[in-house]
This record gives structure tokens, C-alpha cells and sequence, in this order.
């Protein structure tokens, strides 16, 4: 996937040959298959080329997912496809909505084929993006049981890993869905399972999904503190750079507007961890410190002692103005003519 082939296999009218491909009714599943991962490779980190791979080829590769010939591989590698253009991509998004693929998606979850859940429950993942129409229409499609059920799948590993990070998608900023997903019997035990896992990326995206479930949602902190998550998201404070960030956005959800939360997180010793970030820390290490100890605080007096007591609350406020003031120009970038 060397950055300049996409590109070449493009001016080379490559694109136009693997859709083509598509509607070949001689070519075989394999070659189908093929042209769809290769689409996807094509369209994957390239806004430009996921553009025009999308205006040539969305259409035709929905049509393939949703057809009753179409086998396994066939199916897994449209997902594949559809997941690439969709990423980051709001028209694309729209149009999958429009085009209904939900429920084809949805349906490939409960697939029994190596490959047919992950593929699809990153389709949607993507499609989803925190967008609150399609987190909706995805949750009214039955999506949300199947995912918790493979938390702890033990069929495939990247089917977890796939899971946990299309709830985090799904649950982000939509209190129903948030609702929804925690009243799943599986998800607690699911998620602090890959919490305490020794693959990273089911860590990293476990982490990511509690961040998004929890967040101003009580009941759900509750249950998460009551199983052990503050004390597993502080001992890996210290321990890796790759955790570090979605455990510390972890805890300040786990925080927010919670005494009993904020408190044992504080006895657990995570402002011993995070004062100095906040204080000597990279400019986006400063920016997530600021945030979860803003959310530690916040109505709590004893934790504000403790603060000034470290000599925190001139750094916290400094970089709490400074988010603020960039929100503020990006807000009004967004609004100018």
C-alpha cells in the first residue's frame, strides 16, 4: 500500500476496470472479492481518491452486498469497501443511509463466516462516525446485541476489538444509545474483560467504548467503578504511551458529575499522575490532564484543596482558557462566510 500506487493505479483508469469487474456477471466470487479489497486499498487515507473511488463505485458495491448470490467472502470484502469510503466521509455516510444499507450490515453481523462480523461491524462504525441519525437508525436495526455478544467472542480476536469500537461510535454524545447498550446483561463483564486483556488494541478500544457509554450517564459509572475499571485505567497511566490517553478520557467520564467517582479516582492516585502532565506534558497531553481533572473538581471542594495544594489550579486554569479560545475560533471559522 505504498502511498504513489493508489494514486497511479487511478490515472491508469484502474478504478473504472475494477467496477467493471463488479458488474461482470462471468467473473468469478474471487474476482469479485478482489476488485472490492482493492477498491477499498485504493480509497483508504486518501480524501481525494476515496472521492472519486466512492462516485464510481458506491452504488455497484451495495448492490453486490445485498445480493442473494453473494457469497461470504463476497459480502466481507463490500463491507470492507463501504467502510474505507465511508470513513470520514459525510457524503458517502448520507448516501449508505439513503441507500439502506443498514440492515444489511446489521444482518451480517449474526454471520457464522470468518470475517463477517468484523468487517461489517466496522462498516458501521464508520457509517455511524458520532453522526446521531445513523447512530440512531443503526440501534432501531438490531445492531446493538450482536456487538455486546461478541465482546468476548472467542472465535476471533479482531472480532472484539471490531465491537467495542463500533459501541464507542455508536454510543458517543446519544444518550438513548447509551441507554440501550448498558442494558445489555454482557456488556459490563465484556468490556472489563478486554479491559484487562494483554492485547493492547482490545485495551486501547475497550477503554474508548466505557469512555463513551459512561459518560454523564450515572448508572453506567456506577457499574463500571463497581467492577473494577478506575483501578485498572490508573495502573495503566504509568505504564504504556498508547493507553495513556484513552485511560485518562476513560477516567474524566467515569468522573463527570460523579462525587463517589471523582473521590476514589482521587484516592486511587491519578492526580499524582496527572498534575504533572498537566503541568510539564506535550500540548495535547496538557489539553486531556486539564480536561479529566477539570471533570475531577467539578463540585467537589476537597479535590480543588488538593489542587491548590499541588499548586495545580494556575496551570488548569491557564489551560482550560486556552481550550476555550480555540473552540471559540474554530466555532467562528465554521460560522464565517
Amino acid at each position: 500500500e505504498h502511498h504513489l500506487y493508489p494514486i497511479s493505479f487511478a490515472k491508469l483508469d484502474g478504478i473504472k476496470a475494477l467496477v467493471k469487474l463488479l458488474g461482470n456477471t462471468s467473473a468469478t466470487s474471487a474476482d469479485r472479492a478482489n476488485a472490492c479489497m482493492a477498491l477499498g486499498h485504493v480509497a483508504k487515507h486518501n480524501a481525494k481518491l476515496q472521492e472519486i473511488v466512492g462516485s464510481a463505485s458506491l452504488q455497484v458495491i451495495v448492490k453486490l452486498l445485498r445480493s442473494n448470490k453473494a457469497t461470504s467472502i463476497e459480502r466481507n470484502q463490500a463491507s470492507y469497501a463501504l467502510a474505507q469510503l465511508a470513513n470520514r466521509h459525510q457524503r458517502h455516510q448520507m448516501a449508505l443511509l439513503k441507500l439502506g444499507v443498514f440492515p444489511d450490515l446489521v444482518q451480517q453481523l449474526s454471520g457464522s463466516t470468518d470475517g463477517d462480523f468484523g468487517s461489517a461491524a466496522y462498516a458501521l462504525a464508520t457509517i455511524a462516525d458520532g453522526i446521531e441519525k445513523h447512530q440512531t437508525a443503526i440501534r432501531l436495526e438490531g445492531a446493538i446485541g450482536p456487538l455486546v455478544q461478541h465482546l468476548s467472542s472467542s472465535f476471533c480476536p479482531e472480532d472484539r476489538i471490531d465491537a467495542a469500537f463500533c459501541l464507542a461510535r455508536l454510543a458517543e454524545n446519544h444518550e438513548e444509545n447509551q441507554e440501550a447498550i448498558f442494558e445489555e446483561e454482557e456488556l459490563v463483564p465484556g468490556l472489563m474483560f478486554l479491559l484487562n486483556s494483554t492485547s493492547l488494541a482490545e485495551r486501547i478500544n475497550a477503554m474508548m467504548a466505557i469512555s463513551r457509554i459512561v459518560e454523564g450517564y450515572e448508572e453506567a459509572q456506577v457499574a463500571f467503578a463497581e467492577a473494577g475499571a478506575i483501578t485498572t485505567l490508573i495502573q495503566a497511566l504509568p505504564r504504556d504511551a498508547a493507553l495513556r490517553r484513552p485511560a485518562i478520557i476513560a477516567l474524566g467520564s467515569l468522573a463527570t458529575l460523579n462525587a463517589q467517582n471523582q473521590q476514589a479516582i482521587v484516592e486511587a492516585g491519578a492526580l499524582e499522575i496527572l498534575v504533572p502532565q498537566l503541568c510539564a506534558g506535550s500540548s495535547a497531553e496538557r489539553r486531556e490532564a486539564a480536561t479529566t481533572i477539570s471533570k475531577l473538581v467539578e463540585g467537589n471542594e476537597e479535590v480543588e484543596v488538593l489542587l491548590e495544594d499541588m499548586g495545580a489550579i494556575i496551570p488548569l486554569r491557564r489551560e482550560l482558557g486556552l481550550m476555550k479560545q480555540a473552540k471559540n475560533k474554530k466555532s467562528e471559522e465554521q460560522t464565517s462566510p
